[in-house]
């Protein structure tokens, strides 16, 4: 190891959080950061999103309800005879939507996941008729299974979770879906789970926001014929409906919140700090704002005189001001390929925008655990 210290110097680490790479004491990254204490481990975005996700679904009355509905999928996409009744129901009781199947619960495709909850919300009703026509008609087997879902999905315990998850992740899908974009970098990364963050805390204590969802919940009951009474399992805990809901409601926003911050804010902070060399941001700013990240990889840079720092840093601002808006960078890449002719007159700033501009937001866009990142 001792010999690659050089080329180690120059890596960043990502990966979908194995333990054997991602454990902080026996793993690579520990293995790497005693080396190069200044390396930058990276867990692929997408994947952190979804394990807040799962986080906030271990709430019980979630994860009940997510295996509910994993079974009722998987027992009518397990026959093509059920498949085709439910694509007949459909045609029959809705034209709200194109969809003529659900979607299979995915373990870890992150936006499937998202999109199987928002389709079985949207074929709800439909599903319950299906598995009535198969409590008349199936085999003892068939029938047998399909009572117990039906039970099931007409329970004010799966109701619940249903209308609150379909809301979170009809906000959280979008987030999903641009963090799978190649092109999305780690600031347009953070600033999404920022804003995912924010919307989400107004919503906990936003009682407007909270009656609507309520009011839609009282409709979808009305709809699927669902009673509106509390279980014998809740009716100890709360005194109305509303207050078994909100609960739910508030606990779980609350879980997805506090994993969020968990997850990325780890490196958000020296991330956030670089993209403000970024000229589109730059001018926003002053070298105070950044001093500390020229100090803290001091030894990375060309030098590390703050006062030379500091006029690098008041020139790129100078001659990026200079430019037309509509033509400043705005993300890492964008400055890199900016600054290919004029580097020699920025080396540090150049070096820290290669240290970021390549690290990717998602696992599957990498080919190896380690990145070199060439910094002549």
């Amino acid at each position: 190891m001792g010999s690659d210290r050089c080329l180690l110097s120059d890596c960043s680490t990502w990966d979908d959080g194995a333990s054997v790479v991602a454990g902080k004491l026996g793993g690579v990254q520990n293995l790497r950061q005693n080396i190069v204490p200044r390396a930058v481990y990276v867990h692929c975005s997408n994947h952190s999103l979804d394990l807040v996700i799962v986080f906030a679904c271990s709430l019980q009355v979630i994860k009940t309800f997510f295996g509910t509905v994993k079974n009722v999928i998987n027992f009518i996409n397990a026959s093509p005879k059920r498949k085709t009744m439910l694509s007949k129901a459909i045609e029959l009781t809705t034209d709200s939507t194109k969809r003529r199947q659900l979607v299979k619960l995915y373990e870890t495709r992150w936006v499937e996941k998202h999109t199987s909850i928002i389709v079985f919300k949207q074929l709800h009703l439909v599903v319950i008729v299906t598995l009535e026509h198969f409590i008349e008609n199936g085999d003892s087997e068939t029938s047998s299974l399909a009572s117990g879902y039906e039970k099931l999905l007409t329970d004010i315990d799966s109701a619940v979770p249903l209308i609150i998850v379909n809301r979170v992740f009809c906000i959280t899908k979008s987030y999903a879906e641009q963090l799978q974009e190649p092109t999305c970098d780690l600031v347009k990364c953070y600033r999404s789970i920022e804003q995912a963050s924010l919307y989400l805390s107004e919503l906990i204590y936003n009682n407007d926001e909270l009656d609507n969802l309520y009011n839609e919940f009282d409709k979808f009951l009305e709809v699927n014929e669902i009673d509106n009474r509390l279980s014998r399992v809740t009716y100890r805990r709360y005194e109305t409906t509303k207050d078994y809901f909100t609960d739910i409601y508030r606990t779980f926003i609350q879980m997805t919140i506090d994993e969020l911050g968990r997850r990325f804010s780890e490196h958000q902070k020296i991330v956030m700090t670089i993209s403000k060399l970024i000229p589109s941001n730059i001018d926003n700013f002053q070298f105070s704002d950044v001093s500390e990240l020229f100090n803290q990889y001091k030894d990375d840079l060309q030098t590390d005189d703050t006062c030379i720092h500091k006029a690098e840093f008041d020139t790129w601002k100078f001659t990026t001001l200079q430019m037309p808006e509509a033509k400043q960078p705005s993300t890492f890449e964008e400055s890199l390929i900016m600054m290919q002719s004029i580097k020699s007159f920025y080396p540090n700033i150049f070096i820290f925008f290669q240290l970021y501009a390549l690290i990717p937001v998602l696992y599957s866009l990498c080919r190896a655990f380690v990145f070199n990142i060439k910094v002549n």
